[in-house]
């Protein structure tokens, strides 16, 4: 591997792992959804993945091939569960996170027993391709109705990478003279795609949940205006009995705001908690019912 492409996957390395701990550092800060924490430990696997291909050069080429590339399906399996369990409150199969074994399976029998580069590409490429696929119509098909591009944007990001791991297969089964790890354009430049896909998903998670924490602030905040609202309403027919009352000196009936006349007994009840029961002062009883002295 040439300097050029390992400072690449050093970059990749270095600054994965300080967006993972930047994640976690969030989470002890502000509230979090479902899915933050599968999102957060999918990044840290994906900086071991890069720092495996790093030193692809110094350690066995049979765990670098088997490993690092299990690892990267792991974290995109991962971080596809953080966004089923963020969109959906809902989760990845359990099973599926047995599909890295099946795949580190395939790779060691292209790499043991019928050496093909070219295979081990293509069982990566379109592997890890229809993970982030995935990844990517979830983060479409379910993103909410407000701030609807950010989603958008997450799935066009985790769209190109996937197409782009296919058609880097491609690529190298049409050229098969080149190594996988030769510092080709191509090679440098695919490197750097991924240094931008890890950073700009991991900003993008960041406003996601950002963004959720702000929708459910607004809907606090509208709940909390009606209620004092209403209460403001209450106060203010509490303060109309506090008040000056027009009452008729004749039949003893109260005007009310809007000009209208009410009997003393159906003003109150509309002003306040008060209701009326009936009975009989004393000396109307004497002077009504004389009889019941």
């Amino acid at each position: 591997m040439g300097l050029e492409l390992k400072i690449v996957f050093l970059f990749n390395a270095v600054i994965t792992a300080l967006i993972g701990f930047a994640l976690l550092l969030y989470r002890t800060y502000q509230k979090v959804y479902p899915g933050f924490i599968h999102w957060s430990i999918g990044t840290f696997v994906a900086a071991l993945a890069h720092t495996l291909v790093y030193f692809r050069s110094d350690i066995p080429l049979w765990i670098g091939v088997l490993f690092a590339n299990a690892l990267y399906l792991l974290a995109g399996l991962m971080r596809m569960d953080g966004v089923l369990r963020f969109l959906r409150n809902d989760a990845l199969h359990r099973l599926t996170y047995g599909s890295p074994i099946l795949f580190v399976a395939l790779l060691a029998f292209f790499y043991f027993f019928h050496d093909s580069i070219i295979i081990r590409i293509w069982i990566f490429g379109f592997g890890l391709g229809i993970i982030l696929w995935a990844t990517g119509a979830v983060s479409v098909l379910h993103a909410p109705r407000s701030n609807r591009a950010i989603y958008y944007v997450a799935g066009l990001m985790n769209g190109i990478l996937g197409l782009g791991l296919m058609v880097r297969a491609l690529f190298f089964t049409v050229t098969p003279s080149q190594s996988f790890h030769d510092t080709t354009l191509v090679a440098v430049m695919s490197g750097v795609f991924v240094l931008g896909h890890e950073v700009g998903w991991g900003l993008l998670f960041f406003m996601m949940n950002s963004h959720r924490i702000e929708g459910e602030l607004l809907a606090a905040q509208g709940e909390l205006k009606a209620s004092i609202d209403t209460l403001q309403r209450a106060m203010s027919e509490v303060k109309t009995l506090q008040g000056l009352l027009p009452i008729c000196s004749s039949r003893k009936r109260i005007r009310d705001d809007h000009g209208g006349w009410s009997e003393v007994e159906a003003y109150v009840q509309r002003h306040s908690e008060a209701t009326f029961t009936h009975g009989i002062c004393p000396d109307c009883a004497k002077r009504f019912y004389p009889q019941t002295r």
